[in-house]
């Protein structure tokens, strides 16, 4: 999958630029599009299960509608409206351009295509694999910022990578909200883990808890949503300070073991080496180095570790 692109397709003259950028709000006065809250809904690898597990403990009249948006290639045949409708005694549809948004209504993405919303209907956009356009959660969620505000949700579920992180950072600079799933409950905990470490979740739950959150934050947004949501966040955050420690800690061992083999090799020019030089008389003391780090013999290094992106 690409880096991600900030520009997003535009339909038709008369819609807002999609560039515009989401402010941050400064009043109390509500400004979303539409009356009801909008839950954007990112998934990819591992997502159907998930989704299952999330509609079929949504009850069918929360007031809110719900936008699934998975990255789906024009060659894949989606079932997911038909799989849902099996969880939920809400309409499933897939989108079609134009489509209107109602209340307690779940919306599909059509495969091969993005989507945005705005003036309270869905667009279907350029092709998923046209370029500027693969990251169809993230352009889904900053629509979904600039149209609701402070009353746009995402939820990120399970998946690879990062796509939905840049996209959530749009809702909760309009004031929304930002749910990941507990990774530890994830097939394919990425993209949860990436809005987690980004700093943009305001809760962290299991996929059967965060449907009765959404409907106590809809009902009183001013309220803590559920503690066990924030407690996660917390534990998550301090997992992920102990992980890079522990990735300086191999650092400095290994910056160490090459201080000391470079002084060993060229005693009389390193008596006080004060950084990691690239030069060629040092070639064959990386390439020690390099060995060494591979076999897994430095710092009690699993052998599954991948250390390379310290070589030169």
């Amino acid at each position: 999958m690409s880096k991600s692109e900030d520009s997003e397709d535009g339909q038709a003259p008369a819609r807002r630029s999609e560039s515009a950028e989401v402010a941050a709000p400064t009043d109390f006065t509500a400004r979303a599009k539409l009356p009801f809250r909008v839950v954007g809904i990112g998934a990819s690898a591992g997502g159907v299960e998930a989704l299952r597990e999330f509609f079929a403990a949504t009850v069918p009249d929360s007031g809110m509608a719900y936008v699934v948006i998975q990255h789906l290639s024009p060659e894949h045949q989606s079932l997911m409206a038909e799989i849902l409708s099996r969880c939920t005694s809400m309409p499933v549809q897939q989108i079609e351009d134009g489509m209107r948004v109602e209340p307690d209504h779940v919306y599909v993405i059509r495969p091969g295509f993005t989507v945005t919303l705005q003036d309270g209907a869905l667009h279907l956009g350029e092709p998923v694999e046209k370029q500027g356009h693969r990251r169809p959660i993230d352009d889904f969620f900053r629509s979904l910022a600039r149209e609701q505000q402070e009353s746009a949700i995402a939820v990120v579920l399970s998946g690879t990578g990062t796509n939905g992180s840049a996209g959530a950072q749009a809702i909760k600079a309009a004031g929304g909200l930002c749910i990941a799933q507990d990774p530890d409950t994830a097939d394919f905990p990425g993209m949860p883990q990436s809005l987690i470490y980004a700093g943009y979740a305001d809760q962290i739950l299991k996929t059967t808890e965060i449907p009765a959150v959404l409907v106590r934050y809809a009902r009183h947004p001013d309220l803590i949503a559920d503690s066990r949501g924030i407690l996660r966040v917390g534990q998550a955050m301090e997992r992920h300070r102990q992980q890079l420690n522990e990735i300086l800690s191999v650092v400095r061992a290994h910056r160490a073991r090459l201080h000391a083999l470079q002084a060993a090799h060229h005693p009389a020019s390193h008596p006080a080496p004060h950084g990691i030089t690239r030069s060629d008389r040092t070639a064959g003391v990386w390439q020690r180095l390099a060995r060494e780090i591979r076999r897994g013999r430095s710092v009690g290094q699993r052998s599954d570790d991948q250390c390379d992106g310290f070589l030169p």
